[in-house]
Formats: C-alpha cells, sequence, structure tokens
C-alpha cells in the first residue's frame, strides 16, 4: 500500500489509497485532475498537490496538455520493461560472465536480514537478489556518503539490474529526468526503508543517508 504523501497534520480525509483507486476503477487509460477532484472530496488545487506527491512516490507518471490541463496515469505496477516484453520466452540467453553468473550474496547481518524479511519484494524476482540490490545501494552510501536518487539508480542499477531496462533507466538519468521506474519503486526504496542503518530523505531534501558504523 502506498505511504501516505501527508507528513503531518491533519488526518486526510482520502488516503493515497484511495485516489490511485480512482484510476483502477475507471477505464479510461487517463484521468485529468478535474476528473480525479470530482471524484473525491479535495479541491481542485488540493488534488494536484496530492497527485504530484503521488507522482514524486513513483506511483503515477503525468503529461501536460494544452496549455495547463494535466492528465495522470498510474505507474505499470508489474515493473516489467518495454524490452522484457518484447523479448521471446525462447531466445537464447545472452552470453553471461562466469564470475557473475550467480546471483551476488547478501552480506550476513542478523540485523538487516530481520528488517528485509518484512519487505514485499516484487513477485518474479528472485529474493536473494532484491537483497543483494539493497545491500548494494546501502553500501554505496556507505562508502560514498549521502546520494540521491538518481544517483543510486546510475551506479548500483547496472550491477543489480534484476531483470530491469537498464540502459532506458540511464537514459533517464543522465538526461535529468526523474527516474520512477520499478526497480527502484519496488525493490530498492522499500528495502532500503526498512534497513536501520538508512535514513530516508526528510521532507524537501532527496538525498539518502548511510547512518550506521563506517568502516576504518
Amino acid at each position: 500500500m502506498p505511504e501516505s504523501s501527508n507528513k503531518g497534520g491533519r488526518k486526510p480525509r482520502v488516503t493515497d489509497e484511495d485516489l490511485l483507486d480512482v484510476f483502477r476503477s475507471t477505464p479510461d487509460p487517463v484521468l485529468s485532475t478535474a476528473e480525479v477532484a470530482d471524484a473525491v472530496p479535495i479541491k481542485r488545487r488540493g488534488t494536484l498537490n496530492r497527485l504530484q506527491a503521488l507522482e514524486e512516490d513513483g506511483e503515477l507518471e503525468s503529461k501536460q496538455i494544452g496549455g495547463r490541463n494535466t492528465v495522470w496515469w498510474l505507474v505499470d505496477e508489474r515493473g516489467v520493461s518495454d524490452t522484457d516484453r518484447r523479448s521471446p520466452a525462447t531466445a537464447d540467453p545472452a552470453p553471461v560472465d562466469e564470475e557473475r553468473d550467480t546471483p551476488p550474496e547478501a552480506p550476513e547481518s542478523d540485523a538487516v536480514d530481520d528488517a528485509l524479511e518484512d519487505v514485499d519484494f516484487p513477485a518474479g524476482r528472485e529474493r536473494e537478489a532484491c537483497s543483494a540490490a539493497v545491500y548494494a545501494a546501502r553500501d554505496y552510501l556507505r562508502d560514498h556518503g549521502p546520494a540521491t536518487k538518481r544517483e543510486i539508480v546510475a551506479e548500483v542499477m547496472p550491477e543489480h539490474p534484476l531483470g530491469y531496462d537498464v540502459d532506458g533507466a540511464l537514459e533517464k538519468v543522465e538526461a535529468g529526468d526523474r527516474y520512477r521506474g520499478a526497480w527502484w519503486r519496488r525493490v530498492v526504496k522499500p528495502g532500503l526503508k526498512a534497513l536501520p542503518d538508512v535514513e530516508a530523505p526528510a521532507r524537501g531534501a532527496s538525498e539518502w543517508r548511510y547512518t550506521g558504523e563506517v568502516r576504518a
């Protein structure tokens, strides 16, 4: 379930899940801000703010049309890239470096392992490989200091792709576009948030931080 974009103050009358259900319950591929506002007891300006927060969290995509009008749609929750969908199931696998043939093992740490046991990684992805990607992101923060989502994607994803579209992700990062792919949204972000030695960005900030013991 998406985490609420309301970080404090009065409890919202409409949850993030309620807003996402508006998209799930309609056959329309996209909805305008006004159409969403008509379906919930929030004024249009408040609806726009909530939709923008959900987009930043990776739950929605948007596009501006006709001047100031914006349409919104759900991010594909299956996390399947166009490249994955085009690849035939019987295609011969590309040669793999023998040293990288086996998914990297996660470092041994009871506290961290216990934290990741409750993370609901996406179906169809090996849990050990997902954990290894989370650990690699954590280690990057430990070794290189605070980093943004884009920096983590650029530095960690190529070594731990989990079957997602690395080239497409890096193109977004290099172009300066906000990356909201399933690799980050479904695996690494919830994994990092579950770790006791990683601190998520505060509201208005963008850098993730390692707060554990730094190696000498």
